[in-house]
């Protein structure tokens, strides 16, 4: 492969050099005198460097080389943020979706307890279908207090006596007048000629049922009838009151664990120091050690580190002289210095004669 160096042809030639120069040898005969800058833009786009280095140019250029940061990762500003296909979640969507998410698994709405379950389908299997639904509709709660309001043991037909004067007695008669025009007026059954003979005969008052209103041939049977016939006026009037939710017997305060009984009660209440206390079984103790990187044992030389524990300096000496602080994380550069008088650089195709120890050949391929 040639090498194009042309430019160092173009250099004067030099007779009289010195120590600081910077050579060139052409050839056997030919010297030619140049710049440390003349060689290194020379060198710096050949080919071979530019396959096997990266210039400074390139880094975060266009078609270039991504930058990494001081802890090895690739800036934000090189990533391509967005919600389409082959771009990266920007991080307040992701935070936004994570919240989403959270509101969705709390709400109680959508999610219900086993024991919200269990209690539905309970429900669901007791369901039934009154085919009397049209009379049980029209039973109000007026009808239902006038049913309370009887009596226990009030019968259903009493006979007046006009001669009662016991106010307690159910004969008795309210508000008599002492006397009727004329007063020795009467009349028997027989002289009354649209004389009721039945209770059908009489016109109903509203909200009362007849036997007309009940369909007997609905009749049904309740399997808990025994329940439903223990039901009385004073377990209604308590299921009317408020309810008071009994003291769990527990203090009043935070507690980390809980202990609940079938009603869902608390019945216990404690804080755990311990991952123990919690029923953890798969966490590690605080004892608990890991092999350093390629390490047989804990404390050991690790194999391998992605830095140094503390900064390093690394220097150059001898004839180039320069330094850097570092602890291997990422990539450094040296910025070096020519000691003066010492170098000696040449280009040619065949080894020159008469180089010292002080000078390097470079030979063109």
């Amino acid at each position: 492969m040639s090498i194009p160096y042309k430019k160092l042809k173009n250099l004067p030639e030099s007779q009289n050099l010195q120590d600081s120069d910077i050579t060139i040898i052409e050839d056997l005969d030919t010297t030619r005198k140049g710049t440390l800058r003349q060689l290194v833009q020379y060198l710096k786009w050949h080919n071979d460097i530019n396959t096997y280095y990266a210039h400074q140019e390139n880094i975060g250029a266009a078609n270039g080389i991504a930058p990494l940061d001081e802890n090895t990762k690739l800036p934000a500003g090189n990533l391509l943020f967005g919600n389409e296909a082959g771009t990266v979640f920007e991080g307040s969507a992701g935070k936004e979706l994570e919240d989403s998410v959270n509101v969705h698994k709390t709400d109680n709405s959508r999610h219900i307890s086993n024991e919200e379950r269990t209690e539905w389908n309970d429900t669901s299997s007791k369901k039934h279908v009154h085919n009397n639904k049209g009379t049980l509709d029209k039973l109000t709660q007026t009808m239902l207090d006038k049913l309370a309001d009887v009596a226990e043991g009030a019968q259903v037909n009493v006979q007046a006596d006009w001669n009662v004067s016991d106010t307690s007695s159910d004969a008795y008669i309210k508000n008599k007048p002492a006397a009727f025009p004329p007063s020795s007026h009467t009349h028997v059954a027989a002289q009354i000629s649209d004389m009721p003979t039945k209770l059908s005969q009489f016109t109903n008052d509203a909200g009362y049922l007849t036997s007309a209103d009940i369909d007997s041939g609905q009749n049904h049977t309740h399997a808990n009838k025994g329940v439903l016939d223990s039901i009385t006026q004073e377990s209604v009037d308590k299921w009317n009151t408020s309810y008071v939710h009994p003291n769990s017997g527990v203090s009043a305060g935070t507690y980390k664990s809980v202990t609940v009984n079938a009603q869902g009660h608390v019945t216990n209440g404690t804080n755990p120091t311990t991952l123990a206390g919690y029923g953890i079984t798969d966490a590690a103790a605080k004892s608990h050690t890991h092999n350093y990187a390629g390490s047989d044992t804990p404390g050991g030389a690790a194999a391998s580190a992605a830095k140094l524990s503390a900064n390093r300096t690394i220097s150059l000496t001898s004839d180039v002289s320069g330094s850097v602080s570092t602890n291997l994380s990422g990539n450094v550069s040296i910025a070096a210095t020519l000691s003066g008088g010492v170098l000696k650089e040449a280009i040619s195709k065949t080894e020159p004669s008469g180089l010292s120890l002080n000078n390097y050949w470079l030979q063109e391929y």
